[in-house]
């Protein structure tokens, strides 16, 4: 299997919110909209998964940690997720969960593998050494968080604007 690294800010962002899906609905976080939280509420939660999801607690996560989140949700145990199985383990909207599962099924087969877990944890893995210390973590948990707010006030922009011009013909 290849494994190619994020070429655009979009693919980059995409991956992120789909390790903080995994990651919120694995572990039952409490997920709030973006902005809602303070920095010390969001190192909280991001210090909190980290912790939850390193089962062996040597303070750094390795694939087969992500792994675990992966058989977590695959309830059925063929070794693929399929779109009901994501939504119901992540317990999130199930509009951004269809989304996020539509961008990680790169070849639209309707279920996702272990190979995309794979994809996320290189991701995340930014020194390449097979594991993500909580450095690495918070940063690129932070990065995508950050992105994901500014992508949303856009968005939330954008829609106000579309609103008010239909609302004025």
């Amino acid at each position: 299997m290849s494994f190619s690294f994020p070429t655009t800010l979009s693919e980059h962002k995409m991956l992120g919110i789909i390790v903080l899906t995994l990651l919120a609905g694995a572990l039952g976080a409490p997920t709030t909209q973006p902005g809602a939280s303070t920095t010390l509420d969001l190192l909280a939660i991001i210090t909190t998964s980290f912790n939850a999801v390193d089962a062996d607690s040597n303070g750094q996560l390795e694939v087969s940690e992500f792994y675990k989140i992966f058989d977590k949700y695959d309830t059925d145990h063929d070794h693929k997720l399929t779109l009901h199985e994501y939504v119901h383990g992540t317990h999130t909207n199930k509009a951004v969960a269809r989304e996020v599962f539509k961008f990680v099924d790169h070849d639209h087969d309707n279920v996702l593998t272990r190979g995309e877990t794979n994809r996320v944890f290189r991701i995340y893995d930014t020194d390449h050494d097979g594991t993500i210390t909580i450095r690495e973590y918070i940063h690129e948990y932070k990065t995508v968080y950050q992105h994901v707010i500014k992508d949303l006030q856009h968005h939330s922009h954008q829609a106000h604007v579309h609103t008010t011009k239909a609302a004025s013909t």
